[in-house]
């Protein structure tokens, strides 16, 4: 919800599972005793079957995501969604980083980009890459609370891409990197 006093956020967390890896002679004080990992990831309730587990856990392994938000809560709540699908995360507190980082690094595959920020918005930003690099531009997701207010609608049909509604989920997210990648959707054992 946004109001006079800013943007509320829910947060919507998987279930963990604690899944102990079995005892290794050639373990070391640095080998973490137990990983968490999703009870979903492997769709039985937490027990990993062999086939196929990977690809369920990080349907997103090595896509480059770049998240441009002022507010760094945000930033490391979405990070923390996306690294759990495999994304490689950047990310950037302003429009002016996000820039820089476009100019100075490889390829992005998805950027999620709120739409009010102070000093130059989302909206803004989005003229600029897709004036620099509408290659970028045409892979941008809008992070938006403000869904009210006609030019926030307006500039989103506008600008075709796709948007996620704070408070959002990490299926939300995924959604967003399957879409914008081209990715179908993955498949559920039946």
């Amino acid at each position: 919800q946004t109001g006079p006093t800013g943007t509320t956020i829910s947060v919507e967390l998987p279930i963990l599972t604690l899944s102990h890896k079995p005892a290794d002679a050639t373990a070391t004080e640095n080998t973490p005793p137990a990983s968490l990992t999703p009870a979903s990831a492997s769709g039985n309730g937490g027990q990993h079957d062999k086939e196929g587990a990977h690809a369920r856990e990080k349907p997103f392994e090595g896509v480059k995501v770049l998240l441009v938000d002022d507010e760094p809560d945000i930033r490391e709540i979405m990070e923390g969604f996306l690294k759990a699908s495999g994304c490689n995360v950047r990310q950037a507190a302003s429009s002016d980083e996000a820039i820089r980082i476009v100019e100075t690094n490889g390829p992005i595959d998805v950027l999620f980009v709120d739409i009010r920020m102070p000093g130059m918005n989302g909206m803004e930003l989005y003229h600029c890459l897709a004036a620099i690099r509408p290659d970028i531009a045409s892979r941008i997701v809008f992070v938006t609370g403000d869904t009210l207010s006609s030019d926030v609608h307006e500039f989103l049909e506008y600008s075709g891409c796709m948007s996620v509604i704070k408070p959002f989920n990490m299926k939300d997210l995924t959604a967003a990197v399957r879409c914008t990648i081209g990715q179908p959707p993955a498949v559920r054992p039946s």
